[in-house]
């Protein structure tokens, strides 16, 4: 059993370092967000989903371990968790696992903090866009105006766009 709690140490401390990948992308992400980068948006995503795969590779083995360690049967519906893990091992092992599991809560917290706000702020910005595209739809079809090629505003629609693109 010591070589399976072993194993089960290094899957988490692996997860552990997916995780603070994971903040360190989500952060990134934030910042990419609020400057308004696509480039920096889409390489935090990419390495985002790296990390999220990487993750579930390992849950699937932590949750063999932890199976295999608390003598779960394969037909059992639902697996062990690492607080009954816990619970099965000897008092010797149980310190270092209860601190890995700490630290993985720690991250997930951490984690689902900064996504939250992530998600706050790509909602505040599709709905610029539809307020935009709202606006764009909404102008009045008998008083067309817009700006012209070269910035200057104009009455007459005919080949006039509402964005001033000198600007």
């Amino acid at each position: 059993m010591t070589a399976q709690l072993d194993e089960l140490a290094t899957v988490l401390t692996k997860e552990l370092d997916f995780h603070a990948t994971l903040i360190t992308a989500a952060l990134a992400m934030n910042q990419a967000i609020t400057k308004r980068s696509l480039d920096e948006i889409q390489k935090a995503a990419r390495c985002y989903d790296q990390c999220t795969c990487g993750i579930q590779e390992l849950e699937e083995q932590r949750l063999r371990l932890s199976d295999t360690i608390c003598n779960f049967p394969a037909k059992t519906a639902g697996h062990a968790s690492l607080l009954r893990v816990i619970e099965c091992v000897p008092p010797e092992q149980k310190q270092r696992l209860t601190t890995l599991r700490a630290a993985l809560k720690d991250a997930i917290n951490k984690l689902s903090k900064i996504n939250y706000s992530n998600q706050v702020l790509l909602t505040e910005s599709l709905k610029t866009i539809a307020k935009i595209f709202d606006y764009i739809a909404t102008q009045d079809k008998r008083n067309p105006s817009g700006y012209r090629r070269r910035g200057a505003k104009e009455k007459k629609r005919s080949g006039a766009t509402i964005f001033n693109t000198d600007a």
